[in-house]
């Protein structure tokens, strides 16, 4: 679980490194807040669905989360409607960050997907499927779900 730290705190700083750079621009006093919806099955069982104002959008990253409870980072969204893509681990990936997810005792979990893929379904929605694992582990399970949200129209204009 340490590791798993360290790899959501680097991956936080890249995030803050790579928006720190740009012009300061004029801030909206009331900018727009978005909701988002969530659902994910793990081993053919509903393990999380809900909503929540927690969502995020970088570029073609995106996030939705509920507290402690669950934490979806998916990243390689394509910005066609109906397109594909593999998940290779790099560029195309899924995390998913829990509590009481297949384990019942509320410790921490977290997985990462192996194969799969994700798929831009609307302009709101990305869906996904395909193996996870923990990390350093070889027990692999299935899983699927979506995110939707408004802000993930904006993902066109994000790149």
């Amino acid at each position: 679980m340490r590791n798993l730290k360290v790899l959501i705190m680097l991956f936080m700083a890249v995030s803050m490194l790579s928006t720190a750079c740009k012009k300061d621009e004029v801030t909206n006093p009331n900018p727009t807040t978005y909701s988002g919806t969530y659902q994910l099955y793990m081993d053919g069982n509903k393990v999380a669905e809900g909503t929540t104002e927690e969502v995020g959008l970088v570029t073609n990253l995106i996030s939705i989360a509920n507290g402690d409870a669950i934490s979806l980072l998916i990243s390689g969204v394509p910005v066609t409607i109906g397109e594909s893509v593999n998940i290779n681990n790099s560029s195309f990936s899924v995390s998913i960050l829990g509590q009481n997810l297949l384990l019942s005792d509320g410790s921490d979990e977290g997985y990462f997907a192996i194969d799969g893929t994700i798929t831009r379904t609307s302009s709101t929605k990305v869906s996904f499927q395909g193996n996870c694992s923990e990390l350093f582990s070889s027990t692999t399970y299935s899983f699927s779900g979506f995110a939707e949200s408004e802000a993930y129209k904006n993902i066109e204009n994000a790149k």
